[in-house]
Parts: structure tokens; C-alpha cells; sequence
């Protein structure tokens, strides 16, 4: 669990001027399965509590940082205006623009050297 939570500080460093994040950002690291609702996922941003979840059960933390990016651009959008529920729908507009920036932002974070 400590180089995933070692790997999360370093990236959300990373991503955060990237992104214009503002303010604390709270991630929990869960080593067990998620559930939103009645669907299984591997992460989620809360737009109420501004808080995001991380699965890492039985996955490469590059997938996790994936998953993490992927809720950093909720957090931001939300920080443009307020989230609904129906705006992480699949193939919405919300949902296509983190699912693109998170993939953007995990090559960029790859092709930079790290200690």
C-alpha cells in the first residue's frame, strides 16, 4: 500500500497545476472492491464531498494513477461548475472529457523522469 500512496502524492503534484486544482484534495486508497450504487468500479469522485476513492485490489499502480486522473478531471470539472449524477453517464460529455484527459495525462506522466 506504500508505493501506491507514495506514487498517488507524486502525481497528484504532477496533475495538479496541470489540471488548476484548487484546495485540498482528499483520495482514499481502498484494497477491496468499490461499489457506486449498484455498479462495480474501480474508483469515484464524490461531488458533495469533493472526496475520491481509489481501488487498488489486484491492480498495477500505473492503472490505479489511471483511475486517479480520471477522477482529478471530475474534480476539476466541478470546480467549473457543479456535477449531477447524470453527468457521469456513459458517453457524456463529462464522462468522454475525463476518460480522454486521464489517458493525456497518464503519457505525459510516463514520459517524465522521476527520482
Amino acid at each position: 500500500m506504500e508505493i501506491y500512496a507514495k506514487e498517488v502524492r507524486q502525481f497528484i503534484a504532477w496533475c495538479r497545476p496541470r489540471l488548476g486544482l484548487k484546495g485540498p484534495i482528499r483520495v482514499t486508497l481502498v484494497n477491496s472492491d468499490l461499489q457506486q450504487g449498484r455498479q462495480r468500479t474501480f474508483g469515484f469522485y464524490d461531488p458533495r464531498t469533493h472526496r475520491i476513492k481509489v481501488c487498488i485490489k489486484d491492480r498495477h499502480v500505473t492503472d490505479c494513477l489511471r483511475t486517479l486522473a480520471h477522477e482529478l478531471v471530475h474534480r476539476a470539472q466541478a470546480q467549473i461548475r457543479p456535477l449531477t449524477g447524470e453527468d457521469g453517464a456513459t458517453g457524456s460529455d463529462i464522462e468522454n472529457e475525463a476518460n480522454a484527459l486521464a489517458g493525456i495525462l497518464l503519457r505525459l506522466w510516463n514520459q517524465e523522469p522521476r527520482k
